[in-house]
């Protein structure tokens, strides 16, 4: 644990830097800005989401969900922002004003999840005995998502290290 000092260049009062400090529990991975805003959110290795308000100089609050360090971070003009949270493969949206979140997971399959439902052993020839015959196929699993950029308030893209990139759009459903 130690202080972290930051410097904004970008905010001047009568030619001075405004300086902001706080405590930083692990290293920081990724900041953004919401757009036309002084709200600044951070992702880092302790795997939450800390919103600051450079406007009034101070920390906000602080978002948990990840389950591995938050490996990018975006945000906009409303009070939302998109993360990806590395080996969690998830992808998450969050609502800053309603304190919700909703979770995207990456992809495409999961060996546990194959063998769970039977589809481990699917494609592999096997001999009387039970034994694999041959080579046994073998399927690339993404392992982790590592980038995200939001495209509006509705739609972003992620991409992970399987070289794929996804397109995601979301709408809520009118209530009754």
């Amino acid at each position: 644990m130690g202080q972290g000092i930051h410097r904004t260049p970008g905010l001047h009062q009568r030619g001075r830097s405004y300086i902001c400090t706080h405590v930083l529990l692990t290293f920081l991975q990724c900041l953004a800005f919401r757009k036309s805003s002084q709200q600044l959110f951070s992702g880092s290795y302790d795997r939450t989401v800390k919103l600051f308000d450079l406007s009034i100089m101070g920390y906000v609050e602080t978002l948990f969900g990840h389950q591995d360090f938050i490996r990018s971070i975006d945000s906009l003009r409303e009070e939302t922002a998109v993360t990806c949270g590395g080996r969690d493969r998830t992808v998450r949206y969050w609502k800053i004003i309603d304190e919700t979140q909703l979770v995207f997971r990456g992809g495409g399959q999961s060996k546990l999840r194959d063998l769970l439902e039977g589809g481990a052993f699917e494609g592999m020839d096997v001999d009387e005995d039970g034994k694999p015959r041959g080579k046994e196929q073998k399927s690339y699993v993404e392992g982790s998502m590592e980038v995200v950029c939001m495209i509006d308030e509705t739609t972003f893209l992620s991409g992970g290290d399987s070289g794929c990139v996804f397109l995601s759009i979301f709408f809520a459903y009118p209530s009754h």
